[in-house]
């Protein structure tokens, strides 16, 4: 699972991230693995990409069969949307070449991210 502090867990608790859940859910036939980091954004010009960070290393090195990708909340802050949008297509193309370029030839889900039910939450808009 790849993705913000969605998939990270920020605030849930007794193992209940999507990530943890979606484990419970598939099995041991599956392995779920959380890479998952705190405010990143999909932007690469982001104000924390999560392009740069290890957790994305080592994503898009483990050879997975599945990939779910959940990016974007980050992405809606006040201050970067407005000037960055027009990357966010491109940007999210570029990532999902990533994991299709795996020797593994995963399948890639792209989830939306959860709404904030009203602009302003965390400094983002809708």
């Amino acid at each position: 699972a790849v993705g913000d502090s969605i998939t990270a867990g920020y605030l849930s608790s007794c193992g209940q991230s999507y990530p943890h859940q979606l484990q419970r859910m598939l099995g041991p036939a599956y392995r779920v693995t959380n890479f998952g980091v705190g405010g990143t954004t999909l932007l690469r010009k982001g104000d924390r990409p999560y392009w740069n960070t290890s957790a994305f290393a080592s994503a898009s090195a483990s050879n997975a069969d599945v990939v779910v990708l959940m990016l974007g909340t980050n992405d809606a802050k006040r201050w970067q949307w407005p000037k960055l949008h027009g990357e966010y297509e491109g940007d999210y193309g570029a990532l999902i070449s990533v994991f299709k370029r795996m020797p593994s030839k995963p399948a890639i889900f792209l989830m939306r991210p959860p709404p904030l039910y009203r602009d302003g939450v965390y400094g983002m808009l809708q």
